[in-house]
């Protein structure tokens, strides 16, 4: 049984320390660490060191492009966007939007110099984390991305309202994204985590999850199913997603990866945390993750106004998998 906890909002190596024995001793075996651009610019060697301590305590630790190029989930400010204005998604009335073309080859070459300093820390591996289109005004010639680079790829006249055509090269652009990005990191040695959002959060159809599950480079697929913030019921929200991530991560031989929403828990319904335990137990999940650690109570933006009754939820449901695995 695996388990994981993501971790972020601490640079400073003695207290990062601190906290990963505390995370190892309660029974995580692995670590989410964000590793933003504000990282990669002034935290590199940092992070270094705190991958190298993760993993001297047992811990594996896993990276996540925390809002890098503004197209990756995340509560992190892209530099890249400003520095690289020619990396912007363009939306079809021309106006420009808040993340990365993911068909633009400027912003493939800064994703491999990511991977890079990724791979020089020592990590085990990425979590791509959430990828996504900008998504505002689609149905109102707001859709993205119809930049040059995709005007050039599309190979004729976009047209201005989203049709069926349209949403198609979005998705094959993201598919082919993943692929490069995937290929790219096992070429360095890391494992791929692809973790995909519900289809909740989309206004168009996304991405067909087989579409990645199918690619060569991805070794486990994952989803977020975090009721909370979708207005769902847990239960039902998270079989659901379950469900289709071990459907699929058995049909093209990867592993299955669920997260669990310890963030913005509304006061009063931090059992539900415990529902979401015993569907991942019900359904066999071997790899169950929380974001973040200690509910993250550091961070007032995500804090839950009980985060240490919904981080005791946490390690209750997490002791619960492993005793069911016992």
């Amino acid at each position: 049984m695996q388990t994981g906890v993501a971790y972020f909002g601490n640079r400073m190596r003695h207290y990062v320390y601190q906290d990963m024995v505390d995370i190892k001793r309660s029974g995580f075996t692995y670590v989410v660490h964000t590793f933003s651009e504000n990282d990669l610019l002034y935290y590199a060697d940092s992070m270094r060191d705190i991958v190298q301590d993760a993993q001297d305590l047992g811990l594996q630790v896993y990276l996540d492009p925390w809002g890098v190029g503004g197209v990756f989930g995340g509560e992190a400010f892209s530099r890249w966007l400003v520095t690289h204005r020619d990396i912007l998604q363009v939306r079809r009335n021309g106006t420009k939007a808040d993340g990365a073309c993911f068909n633009n080859p400027r912003f493939r070459g800064l994703i491999g110099q990511w991977l890079q300093a990724a791979a020089a820390t020592g990590a085990n591996g990425i979590i791509w984390d959430e990828p996504h289109w900008a998504a505002t005004g689609e149905q109102a010639g707001g859709w993205c991305c119809a930049c040059p680079v995709c005007r050039d790829l599309y190979g004729r006249d976009m047209p201005r309202e989203i049709n069926a055509a349209s949403v198609a090269f979005r998705n094959a652009g993201l598919k082919d994204f993943l692929s490069f990005a995937t290929h790219e990191a096992a070429a360095l040695g890391l494992r791929n985590v692809v973790c995909l959002l519900p289809d909740e959060f989309f206004s168009l159809p996304g991405l067909e999850w087989s579409q990645v599950a199918a690619l060569p480079d991805v070794h486990v697929l994952a989803a977020d199913p975090y009721w909370y913030c979708f207005k769902q019921p847990a239960s039902a929200f998270v079989r659901r997603y379950g469900e289709r991530v071990l459907s699929l991560a058995d049909r093209y031989h990867k592993q299955a990866q669920l997260w669990v929403q310890a963030f913005r828990v509304p006061p009063g319904r931090e059992g539900e945390i415990m529902e979401a335990f015993a569907v991942f137990r019900a359904l066999g999940v071997r790899d169950v993750a929380c974001w973040g650690y200690k509910a993250c109570a550091h961070m007032a933006y995500l804090r839950p106004k009980n985060a240490q009754k919904v981080w005791a939820c946490v390690l209750r449901g997490m002791q619960s998998l492993a005793c069911a695995r016992a």
